[in-house]
């Protein structure tokens, strides 16, 4: 098996070898005495492999399983991450599902007892409040759930938790500032586009110039500031073997 390149920010570089005991990552560029942790994202959800501590020259060696997505994290950020089909995609489900594993919990402190408090003298009467008239338009409630195509069902964590962000005007878009996973830059924009109830189209906005793009960046566009990559949200299926 060739060696496998991992993509990196912050200076970090490596790659992944195939051996006895499963991939064997080996990472540079990393902060020096840190404690770094490989963790793997596969069907069953995210997973420790080994954790161990980063060198003097910034470097250490991991090994994690066969199967599955390997990234390496280091307080509390994703450093490494092998690309996969899309870098960014991979990045991004990365840092949401470092997000999900659990930490330890801190100790929990006794409750204390309430004082009862008295109200303050003098206090003036609340002022009158008054409810919207209701209107013709349907509740949240009622609105229909929003379908996200297998494997992109991650990324919608950050559209549920982010505000917008209008980096450019494109009609039917809606973006949000997500962490980039390019050096020198501190966000790219990650954009959806719905049709018929249904994320159809996922789009990546790295800012920079039209002269000097932030880095190699193959299929992007230079659109209003912002180097850009649109595709499709549903992935075709890859073409099967048939039995003759």
């Amino acid at each position: 098996m060739a060696d496998q390149l991992m993509r990196g920010r912050k200076g970090a570089w490596g790659h992944a070898r195939q051996s006895e005991e499963g991939r064997k990552l080996v990472l540079g560029g990393l902060p020096p005495g840190k404690d770094a942790a490989l963790y793997v994202m596969d069907s069953g959800g995210v997973r420790l492999c080994q954790a161990g501590r980063i060198g003097e020259g910034g470097g250490v060696s991991l090994t994690g399983p066969e199967e599955g997505t390997l990234f390496l994290a280091c307080d509390g950020e994703v450093y490494a991450w092998e690309p996969g089909a899309s870098p960014e995609e991979t990045y991004l489900r990365a840092c949401a599902a470092l997000k999900r594993t659990p930490k330890k919990a801190a100790p929990k402190e006794k409750p204390q007892p309430e004082k009862p408090t008295e109200p303050p003298a003098n206090q003036p009467a609340p002022e009158p409040y008054a409810l919207r008239p209701p209107s013709g338009e349907k509740a949240v409630t009622e609105l229909p759930e929003l379908i996200w195509p297998k494997g992109r069902e991650e990324l919608r964590e950050y559209f549920e938790a982010l505000p917008p962000f209008a980096p450019f005007y494109i009609p039917g878009w809606r973006f949000v500032r997500v962490p980039s996973p390019l050096p020198g830059r501190a966000y790219c924009a990650l954009g959806r586009y719905i049709r018929n109830d249904r994320v159809a189209r996922i789009a990546y906005a790295v800012p920079g110039t039209p002269q000097r793009p932030p880095a190699a960046l193959p299929g992007y566009r230079y659109h209003q500031g912002y180097w850009v990559m649109e595709q499709q949200a549903e992935r075709p299926e890859p073409a099967r073997i048939r039995e003759k």
